[in-house]
């Protein structure tokens, strides 16, 4: 999971230099970790998100647009990652 994390990461501030604040750094972990739990499925459990899997309802996010848009490039970002690994 952290090796994960820190691809994602990596791929989605390629173009920054660092985060402006320990707060925007948290953002981005929490949207990784929303990304991972609520979006991305798993083959390992049969196509399934963990929390699809662990039968927990998806959260209510009080930065819901800011981080469904980070989820979305995220997710783009890992499409086009495992295009290039085929």
């Amino acid at each position: 999971l952290i090796e994960r994390l820190q691809q994602t990461l990596r791929a989605m501030t390629k173009r920054m230099r660092g985060f402006d604040s320990l707060e925007t750094a948290q953002e981005q972990i929490d949207g990784f970790r929303a990304l991972y739990n609520h979006i991305l499925r798993q083959p390992r459990l049969g196509g399934r998100t963990p929390t699809e899997a662990a039968g927990v309802p998806p959260p209510i996010l009080a930065n819901e647009g800011r981080l469904m848009a980070a989820l979305a490039m995220a997710h783009e970002l890992e499409i086009q990652r495992r295009k290039r690994n085929r």
